[in-house]
């Protein structure tokens, strides 16, 4: 919980310097650790890459789209 609560920090603090970012939590550690040497202490559980949007760029059309309810839940 306290990593999310860090999370969501990292990217609202993105949000304030102009930048652009995404949460990432499925990713191969070993291959972060490999390229990065300096995490292997770490338990690495989210990336956040960072960058600046482009001009005008709008969020994918996905994002907005939304399943009903009815697919979702089942009432017992």
């Amino acid at each position: 919980v306290d990593a999310s609560i860090v999370g969501t920090h990292i990217m609202l603090a993105a949000h304030d310097l102009g930048l652009g970012t995404t949460w990432v939590g499925h990713f191969d550690a070993p291959a972060v650790k490999e390229a990065f040497p300096e995490m292997a202490d770490y338990d690495l559980v989210a990336l956040f890459p960072l960058g600046y949007p482009a001009e005008g760029d709008e969020p994918a059309a996905k994002h907005f789209e939304r399943k009903p309810a009815e697919e979702l839940v089942s009432r017992l």
